[in-house]
């Protein structure tokens, strides 16, 4: 396999190391390892000659290579082809600076900077890339829940945790986040108010309880007494409270989740998006959604859907977007919902 086009005339076998010389970035013909950031020299060699129609360093064999790519710098290519625009001119320099660090650190961010600094919209992802994106992003604003709740079984009188929330707060995400962490260290019992039989409980666990509220009463005391009779602590989930059997104040605790924050709803889009959100973008995407981490991802993807958020460069095109012209409110669910697009 030849790789880059051949300009030494050598053969794979005179060289020390595998590659075409003229392309080799410093670092790789000095024998370290090849690292996203020597390919993307190679490229801007490639990008140079394209541009300008010959090669930056000539090179006839491998220590004049070693030579010209570790101490030499590339002539200015508007300098041999004046009808090239600059930014495209410093965008292959940046390339070929001869620390890596100095380079883009992968082809995500050479892309960007090309997107920025020549006003193109060449995208970094599929759509099904970014959706798949969105149900792996990490929990954002539950950091003091998640500390608190992995104390609950080896450091809390109570026997039982509650986590009270409406709809969309992620108490299931949670929840499994739990089910992540207990089971390094304990064994763990799963039940869901929508679904399924009650498990069998035995041994020094915990058990972990999705929809809760959703049980029928007798169904949530015979839960209890399970809990009860095997000594094992249990968190729950609830969208109300109100609608379970009462238990006695010292024999639960209480965690009620909140909606994000302004600053919190900047990090869950900036995790969505891959990008820096603007906080501008930000406060309207909170008020829209009153904060509700599933209605922000909503949102958020529905923007992707119907092309609304271009795949670059984001921050700049958030900065623009009116989300008072996309949408209306929901009062009642704090969810928002397509109105139109703007042409």
């Amino acid at each position: 396999r030849s790789g880059l086009p051949a300009r030494s005339g050598l053969a794979r076998s005179d060289r020390p190391i595998g590659g075409t010389l003229p392309y080799l970035a410093p670092e790789v013909l000095s024998g370290g390892a090849l690292r996203p950031r020597a390919d993307l020299y190679s490229v801007g060699i490639l990008l140079f000659e394209l541009s300008t129609g010959r090669l930056p360093f000539q090179v006839t064999d491998f220590f004049t290579a070693l030579k010209v790519h570790l101490l030499e710098r590339p002539p200015h290519p508007t300098r041999i082809n004046p009808s090239l625009p600059s930014e495209w001119s410093d965008f292959i320099l940046h390339l070929l600076n001869k620390d890596p660090l100095d380079r883009p650190k992968d082809a995500g961010e050479a892309l960007r900077e090309l997107n920025v600094s020549l006003n193109l919209h060449i995208p970094l992802s599929s759509l099904d890339s970014r959706f798949n994106r969105l149900s792996l992003l990490p929990l954002v604003g539950r950091d003091d829940v998640m500390a608190s709740l992995a104390e609950f079984p080896d450091h809390d009188s109570c026997s039982v945790s509650v986590i009270e929330g409406g709809k969309g707060l992620g108490k299931t995400r949670l929840l499994s986040e739990l089910k992540k962490r207990y089971e390094l260290e304990r064994l763990v019992f799963t039940a869901s108010g929508r679904e399924g039989p009650l498990p069998a409980l035995s041994g020094k666990g915990v058990l972990l309880v999705d929809d809760f509220d959703l049980l029928s009463p007798q169904k949530q005391l015979e839960l209890l007494e399970g809990v009860r009779r095997s000594g094992i602590k249990v968190v729950v989930t609830v969208s109300a409270w109100s609608r379970c059997v009462p238990l006695s104040h010292d024999s639960y605790r209480k965690i009620i989740l909140t909606h994000l924050s302004v600053g919190e709803t900047v990090t869950l889009a900036s995790h969505a998006l891959a990008s820096r959100t603007p906080e501008a973008f930000a406060t309207s995407l909170a008020d829209f959604t009153g904060g509700n981490p599933s209605s922000i991802l909503k949102m958020v993807a529905e923007l992707m859907e119907n092309h609304l958020i271009p795949f670059e460069p984001v921050e700049i095109q958030l900065s623009r977007l009116r989300l008072d012209n996309l949408f209306v409110k929901d009062p009642v669910f704090c969810r928002a919902r397509s109105c139109h697009r703007t042409s």
